[in-house]
């Protein structure tokens, strides 16, 4: 890349993955890279710390002007500083950086603008809105130790929960069992155990499963339906709970790996449109959050985002996604 060019960074660290782009002022990404999940709160430090390094390293042939992280946990005092700590390593301190909760990075990845609600569904769940102006306002989110309900996380451990009562003949046979066994290669639900518990990554394992559940779902399984209908009423519980706080709810922007079922998600309109006197206007998430990462460090560096720099970004993204590697975690 010429050295007289401006280049921005953005960083999408999710709980399943963390995505790293990096593009120019035009919007034009000119490379993607994708590395192990950077949460605080299922990985070590010394192991997120690496894979941020990892990514930076591989990244960056020059300086970025700005770098905007939109983090797990980003709007937390303690790990703001943490990942800025870890940046600075690498990057000295001739950058802007700015770290924010990753739910920032969902919504701009739809709107390419800090305004707006965006409700995520992913490994986790939360609902966010941001206002020009005024303060972030936040509803869930609270990990999947003490909340993520309704996310893929709590999907899949109910589904995988499912099967172990069934095997148990605490309720009756699932469709689940099948599915989930063959997904994992295992001959029955006992060997869930060893695989689950002594598994390097348990929780976007049990998160993944959540595929599975939804799948059983649309074949008729009354089992997995059960745990859809649960999980919809917890996330329409977010919004409720939320618009109690935020001024301007809609529309909503749907976010994360759940929402990306067209099945769920037509099972989660039609909830809403029942649940609540007000006809939401949601909409489908459009480019990954490490592209709405990206548009967030160009407008923190005061650059605006017309509609051609938003084509720009979605053409170029697509063009430098088949060069995204994999990393592992060290």
């Amino acid at each position: 890349m010429p050295s007289n060019n401006r280049y921005f960074i953005g960083i999408d660290g999710g709980g399943t993955k963390t995505e790293l782009v990096i593009g120019d002022e035009t919007g034009k990404v000119i490379l993607s890279k994708i590395g192990a999940s950077t949460n605080l709160k299922s990985r070590k430090e010394t192991q997120v710390r690496n894979t941020v390094h990892q990514l930076l390293k591989d990244a960056i042939p020059t300086i970025p002007e700005h770098i905007f992280v939109a983090a797990a946990g980003g709007d937390r005092r303690e790990d703001k500083h943490r990942w800025k700590s870890w940046i600075r390593e690498i990057v000295g301190t001739d950058s802007v950086i700015t770290v924010e909760n990753d739910a920032i990075a969902a919504l701009a990845g739809t709107t390419f603008s800090k305004q707006g609600t965006v409700l995520i569904a992913g490994t986790g769940s939360i609902i966010y809105s941001f206002q020009h102006g005024a303060e972030p306002i936040r509803t869930g989110g609270w990990g999947y130790l003490l909340g993520d309900e309704g996310s893929g996380y709590d999907i899949g451990k109910r589904g995988l929960q499912a099967v172990m009562q069934a095997y148990d003949g605490r309720q009756g046979e699932t469709a689940l069992t099948d599915r989930i066994l063959k997904r994992y290669g295992l001959k029955n639900p006992e060997e869930l155990i060893t695989f689950i518990y002594e598994h390097e990554y348990p929780r976007q394992v049990i998160a993944s499963t959540a595929n599975d559940v939804i799948a059983a779902v649309s074949e008729g399984d009354t089992v997995a339906g059960s745990i859809v209908e649960t999980a919809i009423q917890e996330l329409l519980q977010l919004i409720a709970a939320h618009r109690k706080k935020a001024q301007a709810a809609s529309p909503i922007v749907l976010a994360g790996g759940v929402f990306q079922s067209r099945y769920f998600t037509e099972l989660f309109r039609n909830k809403s449109d029942t649940r609540f006197n007000q006809k939401y206007e949601f909409l489908q998430a459009e480019m990954p959050p490490a592209v709405g990462a990206y548009c967030c460090a160009l407008l923190e560096a005061g650059i605006s985002v017309p509609d051609t720099a938003i084509t720009t970004m979605k053409e170029s993204y697509k063009q430098v996604q088949s060069k995204t590697k994999k990393l592992g975690a060290e």
